[in-house]
């Protein structure tokens, strides 16, 4: 029994003749989460993804606008995860 393995193209189609790439990107620094609990989200990450605590910001570091956690694996830098600690603030209206 041999399977024959077929090689599909899904590359990006142009729906338009002229259409170019809007936003080349090259990488990515970091990816920023706006969550309701940092701490949770942080700690999922951590156990199901096996990240490590990076940084913190928060209350007790005098931060009274946003509970942060940077997280890292190898190379990897999470984004931060962010919470609003108050109610109007502009992220937290998402």
């Amino acid at each position: 029994m041999s399977k024959e393995v077929k090689s599909v193209d899904y590359g990006l189609e142009k729906i338009f003749e002229g259409a170019q790439d809007f936003l080349p990107l090259l990488g990515t620094d970091y990816v920023e989460f706006y969550v309701g609990n940092a701490k949770q989200a942080a700690h999922f990450y951590k156990t199901a993804f096996g990240f490590q605590s990076y940084a913190y910001s928060g209350l007790e570091t005098g931060n009274k606008e946003r509970a942060s956690y940077v997280l890292k694996q190898d190379k990897i830098r999470s984004g931060a995860f962010n919470a609003t600690l108050q109610q109007l603030t502009h992220q937290s209206t998402y």
